[in-house]
């Protein structure tokens, strides 16, 4: 549970807030499936309507959250690899 902690607490607000969104998007999905195999349809919505949008929320929100990921990802890569260079540099001019 600390490393969660720990991972959480660097999230910025655009990954807190893209990650927020992506897990309500997967709930309403969730939701929504249940809703389509449970309940009988009143008036002209077919139930199948209603599991297609669950589906369509639920890919949805699998890519924004898979891309949050990765873009997290590329920029600590890319901040290691900046902090490799700077200390090649200082090396070189010690």
């Amino acid at each position: 549970m600390k490393h969660l902690k720990q991972e959480f607490d660097k999230l910025t607000l655009k990954e807190f807030v893209m990650y927020t969104i992506a897990a309500v998007g997967q709930i309403a999905a969730i939701v929504l499936v249940f809703m389509a195999m449970v309940f009988e349809p009143k008036g002209q919505i077919h139930s199948s309507v209603l599991y297609f949008y669950a589906e369509a929320c639920m890919f949805t929100s699998l890519l924004f959250g898979i891309s949050a990921h990765y873009s997290s990802e590329l920029q600590k890569f890319k901040d290691n690899i900046t902090e490799f260079i700077k200390g090649k540099k200082n090396e070189t001019n010690s």
